[in-house]
């Protein structure tokens, strides 16, 4: 019975993948259009029609990752944890970079948090919408004018109370090791004195990456989301040192949830 799963889940998982693309692009283009919708009708209103479009979004992303793509078999969350220990007012989630869902998959577990993405993607639709709408942080690490734009725009977003989603490797990694960490986030940490909150996302297998065959996968994914204890800024002497204690704690704790998942 179980080779005869395996060959099921070999042909079904990618038809799986599809229709779950389908409800992710589809569902997602009509969640925006009405939250675009209701943006303009409650336009008097900036903060109103904000928070309106957020929940908006936060329904839909819901729906994607914790009841459309796991009924349809693409993955199952294994693990997801330590988010109700997180102090409560602005921290920063610094998460290690898999996949395209990685922002669905951490954002709904903070409320008022946005995250922080590549402007090259924050310029495409959907992505443009979401950051003149609600303010998404679009970042350029190569240009310094960019680099600068968003510290502010972060600092004036941690000032209104909300928390920020950051993914510091900058790119996707392929799921098989963390890239450097570039300093952003560490030092609006610091700055801002608000602490940083590192995250874990482990998947059983590349999925939504750069590798290639992993948009359609022949295999359920496992995927473990832990966040760890949040670090406090006071404790460095600046954000590289920051920086490098974060990421080389945030690798050994990867390193464990691959153990973990070998042996269960």
């Amino acid at each position: 019975m179980t080779s005869i799963s395996k060959r099921l889940d070999y042909f079904l998982m990618p038809i799986s993948c599809f229709f779950g693309y389908v409800f992710y692009f589809g569902m997602g283009g009509l969640f925006v259009l009405s939250g675009m919708f209701l943006y303009v009708v409650l336009s008097f209103n900036r903060k109103f029609s904000e928070a309106v479009f957020r929940v908006i979004i936060n329904i839909f992303m819901n729906l994607l990752v914790r009841i459309a793509l796991p009924a349809l078999g693409v993955y199952k969350i294994r693990e997801r944890s330590g988010f109700d220990n997180l102090p409560k007012g602005p921290v920063i989630l610094v998460c290690n970079h898999n996949s395209m869902i990685d922002g669905p998959l951490i954002l709904p577990n903070r409320k008022n948090i946005l995250p922080i993405m590549k402007a090259k993607y924050a310029k495409k639709p959907p992505y443009n919408v979401l950051t003149k709408v609600i303010g998404f942080i679009a970042i350029d690490k190569e240009v310094i004018s960019s680099l600068g734009s968003a510290m502010e725009s972060a600092k004036s977003r941690i000032a209104e109370g909300t928390s920020l989603l950051v993914f510091p490797e900058g790119t996707r990694n392929g799921g098989k090791r963390l890239l450097p960490f570039m300093e952003f986030a560490f030092r609006l940490s610091i700055e801002c004195n608000i602490p940083v909150v590192p995250v874990l996302l482990h998947m059983s297998q590349p999925f939504m990456s750069k590798e290639k065959g992993s948009w359609f996968p022949h295999n359920r994914n496992n995927i473990t989301i832990r966040a760890l204890p949040p670090v406090d800024p006071a404790t460095f002497k600046n954000a590289k040192d920051m920086t490098e204690a974060v990421r080389v704690s945030m690798i050994r704790e990867y390193r464990s949830i691959e153990n973990e998942t070998k042996e269960s």
